[in-house]
């Protein structure tokens, strides 16, 4: 056992690590490579609320998939090698429609890859007996790393096509990273244990359960606010006189933190109840619009990611403790689409058509202004769900709600 963990802890931190640098080359650069090409404001709205209905398609598909054959390694080896595959035509194309057709076809395979790698994180986390969060942190240094060194080459490198190159190699090196990994969904070879039949008709009553709606409800309350800022910070920093260098910073600063305070959640944070920490994330989200809002300033903006940073690791590592409290382990790829789905389909399609509206009939102010709005409910919200859950454990057992 112990050699077991030898091997497959590195290999998993490297894995993780490598994994999360293509999404951060997605999420910092790929808004002003669509720019570039010349995508007007309408066309990136349209993109952005096709890109969710794309991915609750495809979620469902690979991740019920998942579960019935009790697999992800060779589930995200497919669809990561698709996924480069699709970028590596969009980079060859200029017609702004032909872009957004291959990111939609990106889309259908990178989307399932999030959730079958926060899948992976929570189920490899568990067998080798090391907290989400300290797994977990190897994801956020992967993407703060993507930030940086992207960031680093465009300064010296005139214009944007270098993105897709430098995508296209950081992705072989995920697929390469996941050959010895040994599958979580599958028994080692020193296991007696035997691979567990799922049936989906058991899972399907799990996701209908008040406990597990209300969470996910107030969770696509704070996935709206996240799009919206996410989807607009790139704009923003444009219009406070950010450079592509500043525009790397941006998203490798919160990724930085993130790995600090994920560390420190790993040590030191199983104490306390999810949903409490969860209300001071969208607490610390919130804070965060404001000191953009009243500021306007490319330094305090940069400032702001720092917060924004903290905010991530707590709602993530939160998150995903009280996803593995509701949800049993054979049903996980099946419960992180579902969560997918209330945070990419009904989250991110209202977080776009709304950002959409307000970026283009006012100003991007009032994008961050509606964002801390909704922050500022999503933390009243989990602090009631907080209290009704405090109140539930201290019921008799045979009234508490279980799953």
């Amino acid at each position: 056992m112990r050699s077991y963990f030898n091997q497959q802890a590195p290999l998993s931190f490297i894995s993780v690590f490598l994994l999360f640098v293509p999404a951060g080359i997605v999420a910092s650069f790929f808004p002003l490579y669509f720019r570039d090409v010349g995508y007007s404001g309408e066309l990136y709205g349209l993109q952005n609320a096709l890109l969710p209905i794309v991915a609750l398609l495809s979620n469902y598909m690979w991740s019920i998939l998942s579960d019935k054959l009790s697999r992800i390694k060779l589930l995200l080896i497919g669809l990561n090698l698709m996924s480069l595959l699709s970028v590596a035509v969009m980079f060859t194309l200029k017609n702004p429609f032909g872009v957004m057709a291959s990111m939609l076809t990106y889309q259908f395979f990178a989307a399932p890859v999030a959730v079958l790698v926060e899948s992976f994180i929570m189920l490899k986390s568990t067998s080798l007996k090391l907290s989400y969060a300290s797994l977990r942190s190897a994801g956020a240094a992967g993407f703060s790393f993507a930030a940086l060194i992207v960031g680093i080459t465009l300064g010296f490198i005139t214009g944007l096509q270098p993105i897709g190159y430098m995508f296209l190699l950081f992705m072989a090196f995920a697929l390469i990273s996941l050959i010895p990994v040994s599958d979580p969904r599958r028994p080692s070879k020193d296991s007696i244990e035997l691979v567990e039949k799922v049936s989906m008709k058991e899972a399907w009553p799990l996701f209908r359960e008040p406990q597990v709606l209300l969470f996910l409800l107030v969770s696509c309350l704070c996935g709206i606010a996240m799009v919206m800022s996410d989807q607009y910070l790139s704009f923003l920093l444009v219009d406070l006189g950010g450079t592509s260098f500043h525009n790397g910073l941006a998203w490798m600063i919160p990724a930085g933190v993130e790995v600090v305070v994920f560390i420190i959640i790993g040590r030191h944070g199983s104490g306390f109840h999810p949903l409490f920490m969860l209300a001071l994330s969208t607490f610390l989200f919130a804070v965060r619009s404001l000191m953009i809002i009243f500021t306007m300033n490319l330094a305090v903006l940069l400032f702001s990611q720092a917060v924004m940073g903290i905010a991530i690791a707590i709602y993530l590592s939160y998150t995903a403790q009280y996803m593995i409290q509701l949800i049993p382990d054979r049903y996980r790829s099946t419960g992180q689409a579902v969560m997918s789905m209330f945070m990419s389909v009904f989250a991110a399609t209202v977080g776009a058509v709304v950002g959409s509206y307000l970026f283009s009939q006012m100003d991007i102010k009032a994008v961050f202004i509606v964002n801390c709005g909704l922050l500022v409910l999503a933390t009243i919200c989990f602090l009631g769900l907080h209290i009704r859950d405090i109140r539930g454990s201290a019921q008799p057992p045979n009234q508490r709600l279980t799953l």
